[in-house]
């Protein structure tokens, strides 16, 4: 416990540090929201994540998981990009549960233009990103859930590529106290991003000032940027709900839950994410969030959700929610999860 608590307030401290590198990182697409659950209450999740979008948010939230789960995440972002997630999950052994997951970004077909045809010359490009990821996750003690991700980033666009390796992980601590826990993750730690490949070949002439030299083909250099290292620390408070879930007023038909989640990335300032979620006889949900300190994301977050049993073959949850995002309009996300 003494271990536990050194590691929050040394977190806690690391959030608080002066810092301002806006715009140094690479694979942005890993700093989008994943999950229509989560979305809705502003990603302020990590101290209580329980569904399939964890392998994103904190892989120590699979620990939770009894059953097997497929989870699939759908996202319209602006400018005609999407984002869709795809996370299995499934138990082997008790209190241990493997899942993995890939999480894509990608745009429609786009016109490659040059200087010298600047409306198109004809040909046409597309654009990849994605990030596959192997979770694993245990509950070490009825208060203490952990989990580790290791995955493989690549981002693709026309003929140039970048890739690295990164590691995510994360704890949960269930303090049975008045329903309070604690959580804690570390996103996205791992090698930077260069991008290579064929567009990046150039004819030159290593010795411009003597004449009658054949011209040499070389690569233009580029740099390497880091990925978007995201340290994040939640608490969240049960206020109602069953026995077994330890909260401030037991109820057998209403649970209650608020979060707040204290965000550090490594290019750009520290940010606050707060969340709540209200549900009815474990079958209905209505969710909402407030971001605060988002250059896009601003003002609130809601959202709801269904559970659909299906008898011998388990439960269909059902999620949606709905950000504004000022001058791009307004952003919808799907989620469905299938627990069997």
């Amino acid at each position: 416990m003494k271990k536990i608590l050194f590691i929050v307030c040394v977190s806690i401290a690391t959030l608080f540090a002066e810092f301002d590198k806006v715009g140094t990182s690479s694979g942005q697409f890993l700093k989008l929201t994943v999950g229509a659950k989560a979305n809705a209450m502003a990603g302020a999740v990590v101290a209580h994540i329980d569904d399939g979008s964890s392998g994103y948010w904190n892989p120590a939230g699979f620990a939770s998981f009894k059953s097997n789960s497929m989870t699939v995440a759908h996202n319209p972002w602006v400018l005609d990009i999407n984002e869709d997630y795809l996370a299995y999950a499934f138990p082997v052994k008790q209190n241990s549960v493997i899942a993995i997951s890939l999480l894509s970004l990608t745009m429609g077909e786009q016109d490659v233009t040059t200087n010298e045809y600047q409306d198109g010359n004809g040909s046409t490009y597309s654009v990849m990103d994605y990030a596959f990821g192997i979770s694993y996750s245990q509950r070490l003690s009825d208060h203490l859930n952990y989990g580790i991700t290791f995955k493989y980033i690549s981002l693709n666009a026309y003929n140039e590529s970048a890739h690295s390796f990164a590691v995510d992980v994360g704890s949960i601590l269930n303090t049975h106290i008045n329903g309070l826990s604690i959580g804690m993750a570390l996103n996205n730690f791992g090698g930077d991003l260069k991008y290579e490949g064929s567009d990046l070949l150039a004819s030159v002439d290593p010795y411009i000032n003597i004449g009658g030299n054949y011209e040499s083909n070389a690569y233009i250099a580029t740099q390497k940027w880091p990925l978007p290292l995201v340290v994040k620390i939640g608490l969240a408070w049960q206020v109602l709900g069953t026995e077994n879930q330890y909260p401030f007023i037991e109820s057998s038909k209403q649970s209650l839950i608020f979060e707040v989640d204290a965000i550090h990335p490594n290019d750009s300032s520290e940010r606050l994410a707060f969340g709540g979620e209200y549900g009815f006889k474990d079958m209905a949900f209505f969710r909402s969030g407030y971001l605060i300190n988002y250059d896009l994301e601003k003002g609130m977050t809601v959202g709801a959700g269904v559970k659909i049993p299906l008898g011998d073959r388990g439960n269909l949850l059902v999620d949606y929610s709905y950000t504004p995002l000022n001058y791009f309009g307004n952003n919808s996300q799907f989620s469905l999860e299938y627990v069997f």
